[in-house]
């Protein structure tokens, strides 16, 4: 299991250092206009991507007993499904791109509905290895594709071919995963039955629901922001977003990939299950909290260093950096529900952050349309993060409470010595910024990151056990390697 949460961090951190860094060249080349014509068009197809990605894939893993049977089913079952959800996006892009008051944004929309039928053929192969904790794989795959579809990205952005660099990117890196995927694995598709097919859907039918919503309560602000304030306040909103969201991804999510397998197996033993849970918890937090505080107090100086395009975005990155300490907490609930199989619960839960959400953006679009873009992008920040407190809050203690039965404190109490770091890197970085706010960019960047990080993991260090430990293991590992001539 060790080895599975290793490798689950090596493939989420490569893959989402290398798309950071592409990303962040990308911006500072093209702007926020054609992120957000790109970030309009993906919230698209990302909503028909939940539909099958998450369903059949969590179905998959879930189930204690896979027949090949099954995996057949499934895999014809997503084929034909991606083939007329493409049709449908096709048909449908001409009115969204003019509720979006985007020309460009049908022609993108268009060239990205390979997407869905390139998803679909992955999905099969990359459940069975997430199934078998095989993440070295997974990370090869993701690695490559990442790296390939970026150097293309960047090459065509170099050559001034705008938002298309960002399309290019986009189809590069899902059609590489597919190669890699099939390269990799023994499975081959046969004929269907309709049995299975039933089997599997009538699980797969909710935990698609719970994703649909999950990403509307996320990706809510694109449409509802679209709507009334165009690209730019888009493209400004989703690169602040990226970068804390990359973070909660490093810390959390990569856990959230072995926790359902993991959480499965101990789905009738509820104690056991219960302090795995707590356990994941602790160390997303140890991880995710201090550096998104860190993120927080160098806002200012990071956005402006990207472009003096993006320095609107710079108090609301501090919000949604707050947003991705909430979402430290909530992003193991929906596993955790899924693996004690209570997918209709998760679709409560998501549902419910999705309405509070999209009721919040309508208003500061109603209310918001005079005033400035960096205004514009702090209400939704702000929205955004009354609402991931108020469902995660309920969240947290329905599954804690009345789901697994375990009181609260035990499992969240020993995240507050990395709640604490976090704030204090915050507060460092930000007092740094206060006293001299005429250093260079980069070099206000490298100067509040270094001091707060010192300061932080300090702190954490000496107030948290687990830290020492992993230190003291990362050490020892460390000393044990030989040394090569």
């Amino acid at each position: 299991m060790k080895s599975a949460v290793g490798w689950s961090y090596i493939l989420t951190g490569g893959r989402l250092a290398v798309t950071m860094i592409v990303m962040l060249l990308l911006a500072r080349l093209l702007g926020p206009a054609a992120l957000g014509v790109l970030t309009l068009a993906l919230v698209l197809v990302n909503l028909v991507q939940a539909v099958l990605q998450q369903g059949l894939m969590a179905a998959i893993i879930q189930r204690s007993e896979l027949r090949d049977e099954h995996l057949n089913a499934a895999f014809w079952l997503l084929l034909v499904l991606s083939v007329v959800l493409a049709l449908g996006l096709a048909a449908v892009t001409p009115l969204y791109a003019s509720a979006a008051h985007s020309k460009s944004l049908t022609g993108v929309c268009l060239a990205l509905t390979p997407l869905l039928p390139l998803l679909a053929l992955s999905l099969i192969p990359e459940a069975l290895l997430r199934r078998e904790l095989q993440f070295k794989t997974l990370t090869m795959r993701s690695l490559s594709s990442v790296m390939l579809g970026g150097v293309v990205g960047v090459g065509m952005a170099f050559a001034g071919y705008g938002v298309w660099a960002l399309v290019a990117q986009q189809l590069i890196t899902a059609a590489v995963g597919v190669a890699v995927l099939w390269a990799r694995t023994d499975w081959r598709p046969s004929r269907p039955r309709v049995g299975p097919a039933r089997e599997l859907w009538s699980f797969s039918s909710r935990s698609a629901l719970a994703s649909v919503g999950l990403l509307i309560g996320t990706r809510g602000y694109v449409l509802i922001t679209g709507y009334y304030f165009g690209a730019v306040a888009v493209g400004l909103l989703r690169l602040a977003s990226r970068l804390s969201e990359t973070l909660v991804d490093v810390a959390a999510r990569s856990l959230q990939q072995v926790s359902l397998p993991e959480l499965s197996r101990l789905q009738d033993d509820k104690p056991a299950f219960a302090a795995r849970l707590g356990a994941l918890q602790h160390l997303g937090a140890l991880l995710g909290l201090p550096a998104l505080g860190i993120l927080a107090g160098i806002a200012h100086p990071f956005m402006v260093f990207l472009g003096p395009a993006w320095s609107p975005a710079a108090n609301a990155l501090q919000l949604l950096c707050l947003v991705g300490a909430v979402n430290v907490y909530g992003v193991l609930l929906g596993p955790a529900l899924q693996a004690a199989g209570r997918p209709g619960t998760l679709s409560v839960v998501v549902w419910s952050q999705a309405g509070l959400s999209l009721v919040g953006y309508a208003v500061v679009g109603h209310f918001a349309d005079s005033m400035t873009v960096a205004e514009q992008v702090f209400g939704i920040a702000l929205t955004t993060l009354v609402s991931e407190v108020v469902v995660v809050a309920a969240a947290l203690w329905w599954t804690l409470h009345r789901v697994l039965q375990v009181p609260l404190w035990p499992a969240l109490g020993p995240t507050l010595p990395a709640a604490l770091a976090g704030v204090v890197g915050f507060g460092v970085a930000a007092l740094i910024d206060a006293v001299d706010r005429h250093l260079p960019p980069a070099v206000a960047v490298l100067l509040q990151g270094t001091v707060a990080v010192l300061v932080a993991g300090g702190l954490l260090i000496v107030l948290d056990s687990k830290a020492r430990d992993i230190l003291g293991r990362l050490g020892r590992k460390l000393r044990l390697t030989p040394a090569r001539v």
